[in-house]
């Protein structure tokens, strides 16, 4: 939570704003009156005395006027604009020597999202832009915030954002190569002084190509330095996090294998393939089921299984060729044919255009309902028009029609302080983490034993992976959690603690196996070889016994968190 101070802070930008606004106006109508109403009466004032009234000399001496006033409205304009330009750099200046704010690297539409929420949050932010007079950076200004011209890979416009009193750096310029080199010339921006910092700066850095991200996340060395930790993040991957904690719940599958229907498999589409697939929401002994309409059905499956050969060990994926982005009536057809008698866990609409999204959306909850399938819930990813979204749920909830449309994706949602600043995302992982270092044996690997700071990000992920799925294991097993103050004392039985800790190595073999991993009889993280990568029932006892310990763990763990377990009518499986 933001302190008080960075709320003030925060409310006095707004209200700074408001004031150079309001004197913006009002210059404005002095400027008016002074080209008006001055030569005017300055005419007026000659005409006075005189036998006759004369428009044409009222006129002329109005003219006269005019001459001499145009030029001093544009001195005062000039000085006007000149103490607007000195306001923004004295801003600029006193944003130097600020300690633990934001600095947001590019004001696209990504790093104006991230700006927007972290002052709403009540951070302080400076903004680096190349461009003076972009659409952004001008309108970033009025509000009041400090936004420092020039590129961002230069040391010295990084140093005159703050960034060695800064507690985060945001890097989202649009351009990869070109955040990653910012983030690179951090290290040597901040290696070259000898800093005393309370904490080590925060460096995120967006980057939108897959392969290139897929490859520093399985990275199995640090990505950071002594004084900085450096984190990678995807919108695609941030996204699929928060849509499949919605999706990945047994209990509606009612103990049936359910098919998750995506539509469109690009970046988006692919990042929910495999997290559906690590995720392991089926039931145990089954392999989850994904069916994909894509207008390139063939060249996307063909990508997929030479990148991820593994991949039918884990589930049955069907590629069927449709282009339900534009009014096609055949394709529709294909549709229904399809889906008449399957039976489906989630539709999910991830095409890149906003527009061919929503029409597929609709398209998709319409055929749905015709077949009676009107339980079947469909998410439509809409990244810059989530209100649109939300206006057209609404209308079937005014009509009196119960709605199971939903969106997802939104920058505004992906950028918000708690998914990439704050990393609530990543509280359970952390606290799994934790307590792995503490009680697991030290010969399972060093880096493995890093404090999260210092882990490389290949462990944090599967960390990640392991609390995202928390909730199937629970279900499977016939529990659930809940928030409780204070949470309540709760013991698992011998068959609920065997039925997490075998579903749980599971789960680490698919994601183990999807990264590349082979068994192999000794550990080589170089060579990605593991001897636990077998099977449960071929798995060491000791291996088997290390699981179990970290189930019995769980009730621990989560109520350190404000989480209890509790029993549902459901067995555990």
């Amino acid at each position: 939570m933001a302190s008080d101070e960075h709320q003030e802070h925060a409310a006095k930008n707004v209200a700074a704003g408001e004031l150079f606004r309001s004197s913006q106006t009002l210059f404005y109508v002095a400027i008016f009156l002074i080209l008006c109403v001055v030569p005017l009466v300055w005419s007026a004032i000659e005409q006075q005395g005189k036998e006759s009234f004369s428009w044409a000399a009222f006129f002329q001496t109005a003219m006269k006027s005019w001459v001499l006033v145009v030029p001093v409205a544009a001195v005062l304009r000039a000085v006007q604009l000149a103490l607007r330009d000195l306001r923004y750099d004295i801003r600029g200046i006193r944003a130097k020597g600020w300690k633990n704010h934001t600095v947001v690297c590019g004001l696209g539409d990504c790093g104006m999202h991230v700006v927007q929420n972290a002052i709403k949050r009540g951070h302080r932010v400076v903004a680096i832009e190349r461009a003076a007079d972009g659409p952004h950076a001008v309108s970033s200004r009025r509000e009041g915030i400090a936004v420092v011209t020039g590129d961002a890979k230069g040391l010295p416009v990084l140093s005159f954002a703050g960034v060695a009193g800064a507690s985060t750096v945001v890097i989202c310029t649009g351009d990869d190569a070109e955040n990653l080199d910012i983030a690179f010339r951090l290290e040597t921006l901040l290696s070259g002084r000898k800093l005393r910092r309370e904490s080590r700066l925060n460096i995120l850095v967006e980057l939108r190509n897959d392969w290139l991200y897929s490859h520093l996340v399985d990275e199995v060395a640090p990505l950071g330095w002594p004084v900085a930790d450096l984190r990678v993040f995807n919108t695609y991957e941030t996204a699929s996090r928060l849509l499949m904690r919605e999706i990945a719940n047994p209990l509606r599958m009612g103990g049936e294998r359910r098919a998750l229907v995506l539509v469109g498999c690009g970046s988006m589409g692919r990042q929910l393939l495999m997290d559906a697939i690590r995720l392991d929401m089926t039931q145990p002994g089954e392999k989850a089921r994904i069916i994909i309409f894509d207008r390139e059905a063939e060249q996307r499956q063909q990508a997929i299984l030479a990148q991820f050969p593994v991949i039918p060990q884990f589930a049955d994926i069907e590629f069927v060729a449709a282009d339900l982005g534009t009014e096609t009536p055949e394709a529709w057809t294909a549709v229904e044919k399809r889906l008449g008698a399957e039976k489906m866990l989630a539709g999910v609409v991830c095409l890149p255009d906003d527009n061919q999204s929503l029409y597929a959306a609709l398209g998709l909850s319409r055929r749905l309902e015709r077949l009676g399938h009107a339980e079947v819930p469909v998410y439509m990813r809409l990244q810059r028009h989530n209100q649109l979204g939300r206006f057209v749920v609404g209308l079937k909830h005014r009509r009196g029609a119960a709605s199971h449309l939903h969106t997802f994706g939104s920058l505004e949602e992906l950028f918000d302080p708690n998914n990439i600043m704050e990393a609530e995302l990543d509280k359970f992982a952390r606290a799994i983490h934790d307590y792995y270092r503490e009680h697991s044996s030290a010969t399972a690997g060093r880096q493995t034993h890093a404090a999260w700071d210092e882990l490389p990000e290949a462990y944090r992920q599967s960390s990640r992976r392991h609390a995202d799925q928390l909730p199937v294991k629970l279900a499977h097993a016939g529990l659930r959690m809940a928030k409780a103050y204070p949470p309540g004392q709760f013991t698992l039985t011998s068959d609920e603690i065997e039925t997490l800790a075998r579903l749980e190595h599971h789960r680490w073999y698919i994601e183990r196996s999807l990264a590349g991993w082979r068994y192999r009889p000794s550990r080589n993280e170089v060579d990605r070889a593991n001897p636990l990568l077998v099977d449960w029932t071929a798995l060491p006892f000791d291996a088997k016994e290390a699981c179990r310990k970290q189930a019995k763990a769980l009730p621990e763990l989560l109520a350190g968190m404000g989480f209890e377990l509790q029993r549902t009518l459901t067995g555990a499986a």
